[in-house]
């Protein structure tokens, strides 16, 4: 990042503003999958995959919500949220998220705690991409 330390931190403020009620969403709708699907299976494959795509669900739903209030339309909403989070999605939800989630389960035993290790492990790389995104779409689609 470049510019004056304060430029820095507003933008660090205006990310963590944007991603934090998705995070919130994200962490509740993975734990939910996640435990439900560890009590049909012991599979941390199984597990890994329902709390990569339960936390979709949450995550997606409140982005799809709010950018459909700002955008007002749900076509709008929905092409900006492709171009933000469109490559991070990709590489995520397919392979590093249910990996992450699955391997946190093995190693630490317990399925809530290793979905949620494992979702902040997987959350580093896709924030990478979807910040990226994000920065982007705003000189894009202001």
């Amino acid at each position: 990042m470049q510019g004056p330390p304060n430029r820095r931190f507003g933008r660090l403020r205006a990310w963590a503003l944007r991603y934090a009620p998705l995070e919130a969403a994200a962490l509740l709708s993975a734990l939910g999958a996640g435990l439900a699907v560890s009590e049909l299976t012991e599979s941390r494959l199984a597990i890994g995959y329902a709390g990569a795509w339960g936390e979709n669900l949450g995550y997606y739903l409140v982005a799809f919500v709010r950018e459909r209030r700002v955008r007002g339309s749900s076509a709008l909403a929905l092409r900006d949220l492709v171009l933000e989070f469109g490559l991070a999605e990709a590489v995520d939800s397919f392979v590093v998220r249910p990996l992450c989630m699955g391997y946190g389960v093995g190693q630490l035993g317990d399925a809530a705690a290793g979905v949620v290790i494992g979702k902040f492990v997987a959350d580093i790389p896709f924030y990478g991409f979807a910040i990226l995104g994000y920065e982007l779409r705003k000189k894009l689609r202001p």
